[in-house]
């Protein structure tokens, strides 16, 4: 019995002491904001307001705080921030470890609305050309406007992820990835397409009608990527090798085609217009 007693009393005194522990040894008391890429919109002097709109538990024990309701409300409360993870440093101090997301894409949601998104489409902002001071100009510097993407949500705002029909969505949440993984950064993704327009195109490869994007440079030469959804970062492999082959001329009359073959070969295959 005494054994017991002495058991007891040990199992909750050590209880009592890691409880202590948790509510002050382990009671939070910083947090910092560490951007992994040059921001432009942040410095220093946003970094407690970020800090403040993650709502964190200033006292509460490290081991209890939910860090996605603390990222979710950091992301929601500034659009462009995207959370890459949030670090406990022990014993008491957090790190939110971000980068800033970048303008890449627009998509038109009323006549003169824009949704411009991100590489991941989540809202950024919403552009309304109506208004003299927002005038959406198709340039090298401007998002790369995105067509056929069907019916879209009119109801959303910034900090929102735009929902898209899950064929189109799975296309076009691949297409900048392809992209970086050629070495193309959002800056020369739009530095090289003006426009990017969704549609169904027959396939040899599946003998159906499959996801293709027609990519549209700033001479208006169009580049048909069929069965988009497969091996996108190897065709848009070869449509950067072959478009910057084309000469300007040529690129006048002409259209690109890029497919698999049956055998599993990659083509790029140039058309002349009609």
């Amino acid at each position: 019995m005494k054994k017991f007693i002495i058991w007891a009393v040990s199992i909750l005194s050590f209880i009592g002491v890691c409880a202590i522990l948790c509510f002050t040894l382990f009671a939070l008391n910083a947090v910092f904001v560490d951007f992994k890429s040059s921001p432009f919109l942040y410095n220093e002097e946003n970094h407690q307001e970020i800090i403040e709109s993650g709502e964190f538990s200033s006292g509460a024990s490290v081991f209890f705080i939910n860090k996605k309701i603390n990222q979710e409300k950091i992301e929601k409360t500034y659009p462009y921030i995207k959370v890459i993870n949030i670090e406990t440093i022990f014993p008491n101090k957090m790190v939110v470890h971000c980068i800033e997301r970048e303008e890449l894409f627009a998509v038109n949601f009323e006549q003169s609305k824009y949704y411009i998104c991100d590489e991941d489409f989540k809202i950024l902002r919403i552009l309304d050309i109506g208004d003299d001071n927002a005038l959406y100009e198709s340039t090298q510097n401007s998002p790369i406007l995105v067509e056929g993407c069907g019916e879209i949500d009119t109801s959303l705002n910034a900090g929102d992820f735009l929902n898209l029909e899950p064929e189109f969505e799975k296309v076009l949440k691949k297409l900048s990835p392809a992209f970086k993984l050629n070495n193309r950064t959002c800056a020369e993704q739009k530095a090289i397409i003006k426009n990017v327009e969704l549609l169904m195109y027959a396939s040899i490869k599946y003998d159906d009608y499959t996801v293709a994007l027609k990519l549209i440079d700033f001479l208006d030469f169009e580049t048909t990527i069929v069965d988009a959804s497969d091996f996108l970062e190897l065709k848009i492999n070869l449509f950067l090798a072959v478009n910057a082959e084309i000469l300007d001329a040529d690129k006048e009359n002409s259209e690109l085609t890029i497919y698999q073959k049956l055998s599993g070969e990659f083509v790029a295959h140039k058309n002349i217009k009609n």
